[in-house]
């Protein structure tokens, strides 16, 4: 068993169960080591070992907008999380939650060809996969905050 600390290799072509949602949370949350971290730390390490750049800006999710967004093949081998820079209430856990949603969403590409493997169209919104992220999401953000 290694113990340094890695991204989870897992790829999905097909929207799972909450549950395997909620099984791979808890299997990024051991790969990356992230027991002990504050959350600031733990998103620091997944963004690294996911190889994921995020970079706050105005999306209008107030407006009607888009609350966060996920690029594949940004800068050659890394995704690109574009999350809105205006947050309501708790903003830390709002922004926190919806930079890991787009993360969830991370697992239906080939982490090299940058392709995704659930086919669908781009313009659709596919209503599971959203559940399965918010799933997602959420159970990370138990596990990394009940330290």
């Amino acid at each position: 068993m290694t113990t340094s600390s890695e991204w989870p290799r897992v790829e999905l072509a097909q929207v799972p169960s909450l549950e395997r949602a909620r099984e791979i949370a808890d299997l990024v949350y051991k790969s990356c080591r992230l027991k002990d971290l504050e959350t600031e730390e733990a998103f620091a390490v997944m963004y690294g070992l996911g190889r994921f750049n995020v970079k706050l800006t105005k999306l209008e999710a107030v407006n009607g907008g888009f609350e966060a967004l996920l690029f594949p093949g940004y800068d050659n081998d890394k995704f690109m999380i574009l999350a809105d820079s205006y947050v309501s209430g708790n903003s830390n856990e709002e922004r926190y939650m919806r930079i890991a949603h787009e993360i969830g969403h991370s697992f239906f590409y080939d982490r090299k060809s940058k392709i995704k493997l659930l086919k669908q169209s781009i313009i659709t919104k596919n209503i599971e996969e959203e559940k399965f992220c918010d799933e997602f999401a959420s159970q990370l953000l138990k596990l990394i905050q009940r330290r």
